[in-house]
């Protein structure tokens, strides 16, 4: 039976030097994102804040092999990332920032692509914990526009199933503002959340969590980013997946 051959299969790994265990209880990245795209056949992943890659890496990881979007308003990081993805058919860079209300902003960069880029300004306890990596070297000005826009202009399908990744220093709760009546195709959420104020004027982690609880998420998993001097916690990971969709 089904039970007997996972037992095989087990004993066969361990006398190979390795452990097999269910995927639910894995702490890997790699595996509780493929889990999701799995689970909610995700046709779509969006990439906001993509940065130089690091979510696309781990993206294509876990396996996925769908369309992704990454956009990245920071030039310096499209440029590397526009390298990486260039012989990835499924993959498009986009320079333009995302936000509640189309427009255009300036765009706080601090460093080339080592630093934080954020379109708020850091607040001192940013600038005290990270350093240079939180000092403004120069301002881009950026075209910033609504996610449900910039998919309408895109022509993607409103019923498409999105898998949603922001990561815009401060600047996360008016992505998700700007999806509209697209936050209904949107399954799955990961976002960096800060306990405290690094960025000015930006929204708290519960304004967010309130957000995504009102419009049918729920919680999925949490990873901690990281931590001040005293060891307070100063930001962490958040997935959230669609409540009213089991497996």
């Amino acid at each position: 039976d089904v039970y007997k051959r996972q037992q095989v299969i087990k004993h066969i790994a361990r006398r190979l030097g390795y452990s097999i265990k269910p995927l639910y209880k894995s702490n890997d990245p790699n595996d509780y994102f493929g889990m999701v795209f799995s689970r909610f056949n995700v046709g779509l992943v969006i990439d906001c804040g993509a940065n130089i890659g690091h979510f696309y890496r781990q993206v294509r990881g876990a396996g996925y092999s769908g369309r992704i979007i990454c956009v990245e308003p920071n030039p310096e990081c499209c440029t590397v990332l526009n390298e990486i993805i260039q012989q990835d058919g499924k993959a498009e860079l986009f320079g333009n920032a995302l936000g509640s209300d189309t427009g255009e902003a300036s765009l706080n960069v601090a460093g080339d692509t080592d630093g934080l880029t954020s379109l708020h300004d850091f607040t001192d306890l940013a600038k005290k914990r990270f350093g240079k990596t939180a000092k403004v070297t120069k301002q881009v000005a950026v075209e910033v526009k609504t996610l449900e826009t910039f998919l309408d202009e895109l022509s993607v399908p409103r019923d498409l199933p999105i898998f949603l990744k922001t990561d815009t220093q401060g600047h996360d709760l008016a992505v998700l503002k700007g999806a509209g009546k697209r936050i209904e195709q949107i399954f799955g959420i990961s976002i960096e959340m800060a306990v405290n104020h690094l960025y000015q004027n930006s929204a708290s982690h519960w304004d967010v969590v309130d957000f995504v609880k009102k419009n049918g998420f729920e919680p999925y998993d949490f990873s901690i980013i990281s931590r001040d001097f005293n060891g307070d916690l100063l930001e962490y990971d958040a997935l959230f997946v669609r409540a009213d969709v089991k497996p």
